[in-house]
């Protein structure tokens, strides 16, 4: 399910087209940034585990496609 969640965002990202390093740099500084922690961690009921591991596929993910 972590995998979905990271492969989905990623997919909004594409349709963007905005794939700069810079604006990755961005979104994963969004979505790893403690108030946005919280929210996912809230949102998906995730552990903090869960949520780290949520973190390194969403990173990986968005830099495989830079």
């Amino acid at each position: 399910m972590i995998y979905t969640i990271a492969t989905e965002i990623v997919r909004k990202a594409i349709l963007y087209k905005h794939r700069s390093r810079s604006y990755m740099d961005y979104i994963i500084r969004q979505y790893c940034s403690k108030e946005i922690q919280v929210r996912i961690q809230q949102f998906f009921n995730l552990h903090s585990f869960q949520l780290f591991i949520f973190q390194f596929v969403l990173r990986q993910k968005l830099y495989e496609i830079t």
